[in-house]
């Protein structure tokens, strides 16, 4: 692998990494997993798998509507 720094979080466990801004009390959010293989072997089972590294980022689970109270207004 050519640059490590992509396996790493690139933003703080408080600062959302899609929408980059930070979390407040009441919001919503998951992990977002750092894939270091999409493409490898599971060596138990043979079966096609993906790595993934040991760390993670936080994304809000909505950015639009980060607390999931429904009150954002989405205009097209």
């Amino acid at each position: 692998m050519g640059n490590l720094d992509i396996l790493r979080p690139r933003v703080s466990h408080t600062t959302c990494a899609r929408c980059r801004k930070p979390f407040k009390a009441g919001d919503r959010a998951m992990p977002a997993h750092i894939i270091k293989n999409p493409n490898t072997r599971d060596p138990q089972t043979q079966e096609l798998a993906i790595e993934m590294t040991g760390e993670f980022e936080f994304v809000h689970a909505s950015c639009l509507d980060p607390s999931l109270d429904g009150k954002v207004i989405i205009t097209t």
